[in-house]
């Protein structure tokens, strides 16, 4: 079994090791930049602990996840990659799409190690649902994301690197991150953004005075889909009301899906919604009403659980797509089976049909297409209906 060594003490020793733990992954790990806590935690999760990140890679774990602000992804994930590890790196991606694209060239350096962005919102049984029944609504008609948060809405809290738009804070990272992903994973591409980023709370407390915040606090986004649909979505980590329940809704021509935490509910038209997908364990650490993340985080490891236990080396993600280069089947001759196998940063990317756009120069590289997922070419498919995959069950 893989040994897993984690970079960050907060959201990765809350959350990833217990829930990493139960789906039964080894975590023996663990670096910061404070070595007092960084003892403390390793203490009370039974860790060995790296008061150097750099020493925590030359150690003899084989996969590190990273959970440290954007603005040290490129560095540490380029590190791991170099030192022969295996990846696993929070979002968002990096500072802007230069360091990005130069973490995807890491990964192509590196084409036998996974490389991974953590949008563990996609390995949830109801989003993976979702995109079973997306047929069943016909075509997209359009898509609505809201996301309503006090975390954030009281100015006595202090100033961190959240506040900072130089380390890769926001909500629009750190949250739209996770529902850009998602309306991608369910199928809609997205062709076209307009977007307001607002800083309602403008300064913080810091030290003995106060600091100017820099990384938005709101977010209003439009989006065009491709097929003709559109999308909004709506964030807010300064809500003055109660944490309410994350939704994301989509309307077809022939009913409509929300997904609220770990529930699926779906509508045929003109019907109330009901539950398709019950939840798991609304209780884990990391969920609240913001989202799923704890299971989400769980149900990541499970499937790296699975795909360690296989013979054959899998992508964890619900795919079951092989991560190394296939061999010459009746398909590959087909001219489908190379292209829809085709690696780009260490392990199937989302789509063969993005990579033959990239080739041919139509679309721009996205550093939110790292994620593991095989997509076939849109031939034959609907608009907004998610391309065709075979599932690894749980």
């Amino acid at each position: 079994m893989a040994r897993i060594g984690i970079i960050g003490t907060g959201w990765g020793a809350r959350v990833q090791v217990p829930e990493f733990r139960e789906a039964g992954l080894e975590v023996v790990a663990i670096a910061g930049h404070n070595a007092e806590r960084t003892r403390r935690a390793a203490e009370q999760l039974d860790l060995e602990p790296f008061d150097d990140w750099h020493t925590l890679i030359e150690s003899d774990v084989d996969l590190v996840t990273i959970v440290t602000p954007p603005s040290e992804h490129l560095q540490m994930a380029t590190a791991v990659l170099d030192a022969g590890k295996h990846v696993l790196c929070e979002k968002p991606t990096a500072l802007n799409v230069d360091e990005a694209t130069q973490l995807v060239a890491a990964a192509q350096r590196h084409p036998d190690q996974l490389a991974l962005f953590d949008h563990e919102l996609r390995f949830l049984p109801s989003f993976r649902a979702a995109r079973e029944r997306m047929g069943d609504l016909g075509g997209i008609r359009y898509a609505e994301v809201r996301y309503a948060s006090p975390s954030r809405g009281d100015r006595t809290r202090a100033w961190n690197w959240w506040s900072d738009a130089n380390h890769g804070g926001g909500i629009w990272g750190a949250v739209g991150s996770h529902f850009v992903d998602t309306l991608r994973f369910l199928g809609m591409e997205i062709e076209a953004v307009q977007a307001m980023l607002q800083i309602i709370i403008a300064e913080r407390p810091f030290e003995n005075g106060t600091r100017r915040v820099t990384s938005d606090d709101f977010a209003s986004v439009n989006l065009r889909i491709a097929g003709g649909a559109v999308a909004a979505i709506t964030l807010s980590t300064v809500a003055s009301g109660p944490d309410e329940p994350s939704t994301i809704t989509i309307h077809g021509e022939e009913g409509a899906m929300r997904l609220v935490g770990e529930e699926l509910l779906t509508a045929m038209r003109g019907e109330p919604f009901t539950v398709a997908t019950s939840a798991d364990r609304s209780d884990r650490k990391g969920n609240s009403a913001g989202g799923a993340f704890g299971s989400g985080t769980y149900h990541l490891g499970r499937a790296h659980r699975r795909g360690s236990r296989s013979r054959r080396s899998y992508c964890p993600c619900d795919c079951r797509h092989v991560r190394r280069r296939p061999r010459a089947t009746a398909r590959a001759r087909r001219g489908t089976g190379v292209e829809r196998e085709r690696r780009i940063v260490g392990h199937c990317l989302e789509g063969a049909l993005a990579s033959r756009r990239l080739a041919r120069g139509r679309l721009a590289p996205d550093p939110a297409r790292r994620q593991t997922l095989a997509v076939t070419p849109a031939a034959g498919r609907a608009p907004g209906q998610p391309p065709r995959r075979t599932a690894l069950r749980p």
